[in-house]
């Protein structure tokens, strides 16, 4: 019993030791090791994804909101508030074989490209012919661009980080998100051009961020 017990203990160490010097390449070569959540905190590239994707998720979450409480105040406020949901719908639909073709780096760029290049449009000229097609037309743009950009954060996700931290990824991402969610209804509220300057800047400072997603080493 006694030499059983001391077996144990020593074999709780040689695991402990090869958990500290395990690597990524441990994890391509198949070795059966369940790491802990400190262990992937500890990788640059890791970090660098979570906190980008924190920033889009955040920027997603936000924008998508307020982009639907800010078309109530439009002059044709049913209309383009019916066919946002439309935009909605073919976004979602559209950004997943985009990303299955480019990447999440390039599916980021695009969708957040077009978010402030209408956001920018409905600044210079939108807020200012609000019963205008053209406007409808930049809306629209901005609501698909805000709302593949969020569908691409699920699949992001759980294709940027390790499947043993992809939870935890899904859950830091969603925290954050949620806490800037709630700010937009207040955000929304706010006089013209405020909100869309909020949205176009924050759309602009993602499209930035989105450089910076890292691919992933290991193989999901």
């Amino acid at each position: 019993m006694v030499a059983t017990a001391d077996l144990n203990e020593s074999d709780v160490v040689i695991n402990r030791n090869r958990m500290k010097s395990v690597r990524d390449e441990d994890f391509d070569a198949g070795e059966e090791i369940v790491p802990t959540t400190c262990f992937y905190l500890g990788q640059c590239r890791i970090i660098v994804n979570l906190f980008v994707m924190a920033v889009l998720w955040a920027v997603c979450a936000f924008n998508y909101y307020m982009l639907g409480m800010v078309a109530l105040s439009f002059t044709n406020a049913f209309q383009t508030s019916m066919y946002g949901y439309v935009a909605d719908i073919v976004a979602s639909f559209i950004v997943t074989p985009i990303y299955d073709c480019f990447g999440a780096k390039a599916t980021y760029i695009l969708c957040f490209l077009i978010s402030t290049g209408c956001g920018v449009g409905i600044l210079r000229w939108g807020l200012d012919h609000e019963s205008s097609t053209g406007f409808l037309m930049l809306y629209l743009g901005a609501r698909f661009g805000t709302t593949a950009a969020f569908t691409a954060n699920f699949v992001a996700t759980a294709k940027l980080f390790p499947v043993l931290f992809t939870a935890t990824a899904f859950g830091i991402c969603n925290f954050i998100s949620r806490i800037l969610q709630g700010a937009s209804f207040v955000m929304a509220t706010l006089d013209e051009p405020l909100p869309m300057q909020i949205f176009t800047v924050s759309s602009f400072f993602s499209l930035i961020c989105s450089f910076c997603i890292l691919k992933p080493k290991y193989k999901q």
